[in-house]
């Protein structure tokens, strides 16, 4: 089964773009922006010198986010997303404890920190884009993303805002780390872009001059 899907223009999307470019309309753009967030402060690794719990994309059109993947340690992170203006994608009951765990809003992920005994076992390195090298760990490989239906619409210059907290749980494992053990998680943002779309004219209309 095909994992993306296929994009479709709402009739005021197609007011200003086609899914591809044809001359007189310009096409989608899809993006993907990444997202990097860490507990342990590593000078000796680019990438994750410091420490990072909160992660931004900022969006220079209007777009549509159709899907979120991650990696690290899913088990252990609860995730708040939310957008600059305040609107909240994940909000969380009354009767919850605090905000998803990643691995609750995936397929392929199943370590729970808060149902296991110990941390995630080390099992491999994975390099990153950015050069680094980042741990990859049992559990974590997500089997597909998390697709959005219905998309997240965000307009020009719109902030995604990525709050991560830590779920602790070294002294409950078996066997446990020398130090505080790192946790990271990577996510992946996956956008359909709208170029013209942000107050100019549609492509059939005329500049009055």
């Amino acid at each position: 089964m095909f994992t993306w899907p296929q994009l479709e223009l709402t009739d005021y999307e197609r007011q200003y773009v086609r899914p591809y470019k044809d001359g007189v309309y310009p096409g989608v753009l899809r993006r993907t922006y990444e997202v990097f967030l860490n507990t342990v402060a590593d000078p000796l690794t680019p990438g994750l010198e410091e420490i990072k719990l909160k992660g931004v994309v900022q969006m220079s059109r209007r777009a549509r986010v159709f899907a979120l993947g991650f990696a690290g340690r899913l088990g252990s992170w609860r995730l708040q997303i939310e957008t600059g203006s305040g609107e909240q994608m994940t909000p969380k009951s009354a009767q919850a404890d605090g905000f998803p765990i990643v691995s609750s809003m995936i397929a392929g992920g199943s370590w729970n920190a808060l149902s296991a005994i110990g941390e995630q076992p080390l099992v491999a390195g994975l390099a990153t884009r950015t050069g680094g090298l980042v741990s990859g760990f049992y559990g974590n490989e997500t089997q597909g993303p998390m697709l959005i239906d219905p998309n997240w619409e965000l307009s020009a210059n719109e902030q995604l805002i990525f709050w991560g907290t830590s779920i602790n749980n070294e002294l409950t494992t078996e066997f446990p780390m020398v130090g505080v053990a790192q946790k990271v998680l990577a996510i992946s943002v996956h956008v359909w872009e709208f170029p013209g779309m942000d107050g100019g004219p549609k492509p059939t209309e005329k500049r009055v001059k």
